[in-house]
């Protein structure tokens, strides 16, 4: 054990003397190596969210809409006029009325001479004519408007058969005008993020006047152009208020000559689609 702890001693002091001698000579002793250098790990990139897929809103649907028609003035090339005219009876010779009181007009062997003049008589009446050299505008009255449409929606674009019915009262007669439509009408709905979606539109089609003053029906080229609001209120079901303005060619009015009408309809009415 002694030996042991003789050799440690030993050890330690020759180390001390190597080291006392460096010092002793100026030489410093080598510096520790560096580590090496080890660079971070790159950063990890979290993965780009999956793109959220839209519902599919294509399909066929069916609508309805009940509205309130305004009706511009109801034009004409000719227009209902009266005149007074008098008429008269010529005066008349009347004689005495004679023995046998046969006389009258006509005087005869059994007259007693001699005569009384009878001035002319005239009367006035009010006569209805058509005036030709001038037009004429009639006031009509709002009235009730439906309309009934199938179609197919293909997601920006609508592409639909509608029919639809409105009828007018005339403000100064006793008289009305109906329009049967049956259209082809396209829409395109703006896609903006919200629950209601602005949409335009425009259709072509016919239109049936019916006129009360006359038994024949006229059928006429129409068109119309609008505007409005979709609101969705149910996943499958649409609010849509609108506009349209319906404009018919011009018709025979049957007396009055061609007739011409626009209407300005504003509707409110609900789309479900399938």
């Amino acid at each position: 054990m002694k030996q042991t702890s003789k050799m440690v001693m030993l050890a330690v002091a020759l180390l001390a003397g190597v080291s006392g001698t460096a010092w002793a000579n100026g030489t410093e002793m080598p510096p520790p190596e560096p580590s090496p250098y080890t660079p971070p790990p790159a950063p990890v990139e979290a993965p780009a969210p999956l793109p959220v897929a839209k519902a599919d809103n294509t399909g066929f649907y069916i609508s309805g809409a009940v509205g309130l028609g305004i009706p511009g003035s109801f034009k004409t090339d000719y227009s209902p006029a009266e005149r007074v005219d008098t008429v008269c009876t010529p005066g008349q010779n009347s004689y005495d009325g004679g023995k046998d009181s046969k006389c009258g007009i006509v005087k005869d062997s059994k007259c007693d001479s001699g005569s009384n003049a009878v001035p002319p008589t005239c009367t006035s009446e009010t006569v209805e004519y058509i005036d030709t050299a001038n037009g004429a505008d009639f006031d009509m009255k709002s009235g009730l408007v439906l309309n009934g449409a199938i179609g197919y929606n293909f997601g920006s674009a609508r592409l639909e058969g509608a029919v639809g019915y409105q009828k007018h009262d005339f403000k100064d007669m006793d008289d009305d005008l109906s329009l049967l439509t049956v259209m082809a009408n396209a829409y395109y709905d703006f896609d903006v993020d919200s629950s209601v979606r602005p949409y335009i539109m425009g259709g072509l089609g016919m239109a049936r006047v019916d006129m009360s003053w006359t038994s024949d029906n006229e059928d006429v080229f129409a068109w119309q152009v609008g505007a409005g609001l979709g609101l969705n209120v149910a996943d499958s079901t649409t609010l849509d208020l609108g506009y349209r303005y319906l404009k018919p060619n011009e018709f025979d009015t049957h007396g009055l000559g061609d007739g011409k009408l626009a209407c300005h309809n504003v509707m409110l009415g609900l789309r479900y689609q399938f």
